[in-house]
């Protein structure tokens, strides 16, 4: 088994979780995300210009870019929002959505093979430690997070979102290129906060630091 891939993503989680919670405190978040889309859709459209120029279908086009897009376009700032609340908390429920999308995987996509016990220790490891992380919660530490309702429905929609958007990569990944869906994923993210940014006032942070715009 070829682990390069994992470790790159690995250190680019961690890279993104870093800079994450310094861009959240610092940026307003609609003009933020705009300008980091507008930059992936910029670069990855052109790679396609240069490297790819393969044609795409319509119907690919519309289901990622304004489908899958739309989807990203909600979670993407419910991450944001439930970063800013508790980064910490948030980071320990994010893998729900690949457990969730996971037996997706195994229900739909009859890959219940690859389901062994190690996996499902993983799985039994993952819900353990999201139990003592609950009662582990001092009675101070609990007041800190008296928005706990705002966080929890946050991270719902984040999870729910991301389980739908994981479940049709894995789906469209048999018929659509990479560069293609990464194209249509970061076109239709980006279009969506451009219509947004106009209408959308935000207050600055109260240490606003500009020049992290560079880091986004």
């Amino acid at each position: 088994m070829n682990w390069l891939p994992f470790a790159l993503l690995v250190v680019a989680t961690i890279g993104a979780e870093t800079s994450g919670k310094l861009i959240i405190n610092h940026l307003p978040k609609i003009k933020a995300l705009f300008v980091m889309y507008f930059f992936s859709a910029l670069f990855i459209f052109l790679f396609w210009i240069i490297f790819d120029k393969t044609l795409f279908s319509i119907k690919d086009f519309l289901l990622i870019g304004f489908g899958l897009a739309f989807l990203n376009y909600i979670g993407v700032q419910c991450n944001w929002s439930a970063y800013k609340i508790s980064m910490s908390r948030t980071s320990l429920f994010l893998p729900l959505s690949s457990l969730f999308a996971a037996l997706l995987f195994f229900a739909f996509l009859q890959e219940y093979k690859y389901l062994n016990l190690l996996t499902f220790f993983g799985f039994v490891l993952h819900l353990v430690a999201l139990w003592f992380f609950r009662i582990g919660q001092a009675e101070e530490e609990k007041e800190k997070y008296n928005n706990f309702n705002k966080w929890l429905l946050l991270v719902v929609v984040l999870i729910a979102t991301d389980v739908l958007v994981t479940f049709f990569m894995k789906l469209l990944s048999f018929d659509v290129s990479r560069t293609h869906f990464l194209l249509f994923w970061y076109l239709g993210t980006f279009f969506y906060f451009s219509l947004t940014l106009p209408f959308k006032k935000e207050e600055k942070p109260a240490v606003y630091k500009p020049k992290l715009f560079f880091l986004v």
